[in-house]
């Protein structure tokens, strides 16, 4: 094994800074040294700062020389350094430089207005008070409607945009009229915890271009444009999203909107090959299979969008310096939020070379049992990271009580036991750096200096090693899509169904982790990039043989085509809760449901078992194995391989102590190593061993090759 994981002293049990948590500190108080001097003490990696929160945010030279001073005591005693952002979150707004001197770059939204009338008559419409301007408008017939007829009449928009005029049609008839406006009140803008302030349009590459000349580019400035990658790890961006959609409010709005900017429609026709305008009345209205396609390809168009404008700007920026790109993004706890924030969470993730997750709970109970979904979020974040190659993924740790509806309760009195059982379940879905809100000073020094010493073995054992996933499962974001339409009120009040989606997944993924199986998600381009290997898909260097398809309604056909292949070459597919019934583009419909007729659909009550199945007969036996496990209803599992041998991260999610005894598996092992974090302890064991593990506690379990077992004797 490595030097590094072996013997009494090793990095294991004391592990070098790099691998323990950042403490993020937004103000160094009156005496910046003496608060420095007590963080170093607990045993902290480094620092997530920024110049200071005050009224001239960014525009003060002497905050400059204040915080490179910081910076060059906090290198001194050998800690890292990220620099986060923004003045609060959302980011992207430099507490307002952004948008100085351009209102123009606001974040825009489309709603639309209905005009009924009868008979031929001038019609004149004016864009209503919070418009900005009309951008088109058509006249449908109530007849041909109501017999689902899609014909309709162009109405003209004045130059100006400030005017519809056109002339009535005989019977009943409504105009739709589609007006652009800034994106503001009920917004995470407005309504974010922080500080209510306009936002730019992050689908605007000019908007996103002002936020890096008013915030990234000052800090390359006095820093220095060639020592900046020197000096900084990493750029923290939080919670940057579109602003289409109401958060954390329970007042109902008078429009429903959805994302704008100029150059999206454009931008739709060339990826689908027809224009936009006329089918504008999808996005908001219609279930049948036209508009749903309509409304996928939408988003689809959204999040490429975005990917471009924000996520790729900011990450090329950090990369010509040598810095990562990081942060998190807003709710990442489900598909819902994910539709209507991003298009699509996983696409514009793969833009970002160091992503990470929000994690708004420090008790590993609400992790694992909460309906929020904080189980899913590190994974949705992790499988992104690993899809695209990468294995780097940082959690922000904010220890905080949630409520939807938008209330946050500072939740600092966790205890130790809470504390590393959260950064067990972290590292367990994915995540491998953490930067930190505890606070650090009023919590005892023992607690917290025991707190970064878990953290840091957490990464001393997960470094290098490459992840063995049991299955991959289908991140099935076009059947949200393709039912998002938006309301006036809170991304909460959305359609039930997809939150029955996102509560059955939620139950899988424990179903799932409960029963010994790990997982990664699997987008559209992960499959179709992925390369058909013996029986196996290989995303990302990583290999799967079996595959749940899980609530999937709508898939494009390539992603069809792509499992069927994969299928007919050895591997397993399980279909569960629904079958595909449309694909992404007119033209795929037939032919998906063509390709579905020969498919089962298994109820998702026997999904897991019927994916451990298909794993017990498609993935290669491990050589190590848990057996007779008592008082522990949930081990969950994952396995790696690190330097040649097998290791294997075990966790006990439950109250209470669990027991289980590590026997040999396949391959006739006869002894391994036992990690435990919480003490830093390492044991040559002879197999079956048994072991205990307290609530949330998790120990890592590795094989040792012939040399080392002679080392160790």
């Amino acid at each position: 094994m490595n030097d590094a994981n072996n013997g009494e002293g090793s990095a294991f049990e004391t592990p070098p800074l790099r691998y323990r948590p950042y403490q993020i500190v937004h103000d160094w108080g009156p005496d910046p040294g003496e608060k420095l001097d007590r963080l170093a003490s607990l045993g902290i990696g480094g620092i997530v700062t920024n110049v200071p929160w005050d009224d001239r945010y960014l525009q003060n030279e002497s905050a400059f020389r204040e915080l490179a001073a910081h910076m060059e005591a906090v290198r001194e005693m050998g800690l890292g350094i990220w620099l986060y952002d923004e003045k609060g979150y959302p980011s992207g707004s430099a507490d307002g430089l952004a948008l100085s001197d351009h209102p123009e770059l606001q974040a825009r939204g489309l709603y639309r207005i209905s005009v009924r009338g009868s008979g031929i008559a001038p019609v004149v419409v004016s864009v209503p008070d919070d418009g900005i301007r009309f951008y088109s408008a058509s006249l449908h017939s109530l007849e041909e409607a109501a017999s689902g007829g899609t014909g309709a009449k162009c109405a003209e928009t004045a130059p100006d945009g400030l005017t519809v005029r056109t002339e009535g049609i005989e019977g009943e008839w409504v105009l739709h009229a589609y007006v652009e406006k800034y994106l503001y009140e009920g917004t995470h803008a407005e309504r974010n915890g922080w500080s209510p302030r306009r936002y730019p349009n992050l689908l605007d590459s000019r908007a996103v271009r002002r936020f890096i000349e008013t915030t990234y580019e000052p800090y390359a400035v006095h820093i220095g444009q060639g020592r900046i990658g020197e000096a900084v790890s990493a750029f923290f961006t939080d919670e940057p999203s579109l602003m289409a959609a109401y958060q954390n409010t329970e007042e109902t709005y008078a429009r429903a909107v959805v994302p704008w900017t100029e150059a999206l429609p454009g931008r739709f026709e060339r990826e689908h090959g027809y224009a936009l305008a006329p089918c504008l009345h999808a996005l908001f209205e219609g279930d049948g299979v036209a508009e749903r396609t309509v409304r996928v390809q939408f988003y689809r168009t959204v999040s490429s969008l975005l990917a471009e404008s924000y996520f790729r700007q900011l990450a090329d920026w950090c990369r010509t310096r040598g810095i990562h790109f990081s942060g998190h993004a807003l709710l990442e706890e489900s598909m819902v939020y994910h539709t209507a924030y991003y298009g699509s969470l996983m696409r514009v993730l793969r833009e970002m070379p160091f992503p990470g997750v929000d994690m708004l709970t420090t008790r590993p109970r609400r992790y694992v049992d909460d309906p929020f979904g904080y189980l899913l979020a590190p994974k949705f974040v992790s499988s992104a990271a690993r899809a695209a190659g990468r294995r780097d993924v940082m959690a922000e740790i904010c220890p905080v009580h949630f409520d939807p509806s938008g209330a946050f309760t500072y939740d600092g009195d966790a205890s130790l036991s809470d504390m590393t059982g959260t950064a067990n379940l972290l590292y367990m879905g994915g995540v491998t750096h953490i930067n930190s809100y505890y606070n650090a000073l009023e919590m005892g020094e023992e607690q917290y200096r025991r707190y970064c010493a878990h953290v840091g073995r957490l990464g001393v054992m997960l470094e290098g090693a490459a992840h063995l996933p049991d299955v991959g499962v289908y991140y099935g974001i076009e059947t949200y899509q393709a039912d998002y339409k938006p309301i006036r009120q809170a991304v909460r009040h959305q359609s039930g169904s997809m939150w029955d989606r996102h509560e059955s997944l939620l139950a899988t993924a424990r179903g799932l982790l409960s029963a010994g199986l790990d997982f990664n998600f699997l987008d559209d381009r992960a499959i179709t990039d992925a390369e058909l290997k013996g029986g196996a898909l290989e995303v990302g260097g990583i290999a799967y043989r079996v595959v749940l398809m899980q609530n999937v309604e709508v898939i494009p056909l390539a992603v069809l085509e792509k499992l069927q292949r994969f299928e007919a070459s050895g591997g397993r597919i399980v279909w569960s809760g629904a079958l595909p019934a449309s694909g992404i583009y007119a033209d795929e419909h037939a032919e998906v449901v063509r390709r579905m007729r020969a498919c089962e659909l298994v109820p998702g009550e026997e999904a897991t078992v019927r994916i451990r199945a298909a794993c017990s007969e498609s993935i290669a036996q491990p050589a190590l194995r848990i057996a007779g496990v008592d008082g522990g209803e949930r081990l969950f599992m994952s396995r790696y391989r690190k330097n040649g041998e097998e290791l294997l991260m075990l966790l006990h999610a439950g109250d209470g102590m669990a027991e289980a005894v590590l026997d040999a598996g396949a391959g006739g092992v006869s002894s391994a190593v036992v990690y435990n974090p919480e003490t830093g302890s390492r044991a040559h064991v002879k197999l079956p061993f048994r072991l205990r593990l307290k609530p949330y506690g998790c120990l890592f379990l590795q094989t040792m090759s012939e040399g080392d077992r002679h080392a160790d004797d």
